[in-house]
């Protein structure tokens, strides 16, 4: 079965772009953004940006933070306090594409609110963390 807008993924069925790369899959965009990969089996997506998220949360002593790239590069994460203050560089590394996840644990920290900060090829995500004792 061939790609159709309805069988994709895609958000819309508004097609703005199609292109081959070197290795003969077709790469599709929609004016809304959305991007997929058809290797004549099943259309993928793939992310645009830099997206993010944690769990759990709220959270009493660790939270998992998850983000994905759709590129390789430099990502820079940390944990800020409320009055804007970094409490906890957690990494600042060179990462492939992808999904990664990363753990945080609040330690000896007051509860309250904090805000994860990814940076990512100028792109910030700020994730609030709600730490509960």
């Amino acid at each position: 079965m061939g790609f159709t807008t309805k069988n994709s993924v895609l958000p819309d069925d508004y097609v703005s772009a199609l292109a081959f790369d070197k290795s003969g899959k077709l790469w599709i965009g929609t004016i809304s953004g959305g991007l997929a990969v058809y290797n004549s089996h099943t259309p993928s997506p793939v992310p645009a940006s830099l997206q993010a998220g944690n769990f759990p949360n709220p959270f009493a002593q660790s939270t998992t933070i998850v983000y994905e790239i759709p590129v390789a590069g430099k990502v820079q994460v940390a944990i800020y306090n409320a009055a804007g203050q970094c409490v906890s560089t957690l990494q600042d590394v060179q990462q492939p594409a992808g999904k990664h996840t990363l753990p945080w644990r609040a330690g000896g920290l007051a509860a309250g609110i904090y805000y994860c900060h990814i940076l990512f090829n100028g792109t910030r995500s700020i994730l609030p963390l709600l730490l509960l004792r």
